[in-house]
């Protein structure tokens, strides 16, 4: 017989890299697995979380989207305007 140890620690699963099932497609499979097993429970969270994160902002959670498109629009006019000389990038050969 088990005691409520035990089983609250046959529950948990442990990623290692010197694991031999959980390379390649066998660790995707299992976090796949793994997700949707605790769908319920992602799912929950988020209903949970973002609105308490945005609760007492006035955009709400329109500022997860707001802050990044701001930054890349001062980017766009900084470069066009040449306050910062900002040049292309050449790509690395492989």
């Amino acid at each position: 017989m088990q005691t409520p140890a035990t089983e609250q620690k046959s529950l948990i699963r442990i990623y290692e890299p010197s694991c031999h099932k959980s390379t390649g497609i066998h660790a995707w499979s299992d976090m796949v697995h793994e997700l949707v097993e605790y769908r319920k429970l992602i799912w929950r969270l988020m209903v949970r979380d973002i609105p308490t994160r945005y609760r007492q902002s006035v955009l709400g959670i329109f500022w997860s989207f707001l802050i990044p498109l701001f930054t890349v629009g001062i980017f766009v006019v900084v470069k066009n305007n040449k306050i910062i000389p900002i040049g292309d990038t050449a790509l690395p050969c492989s």
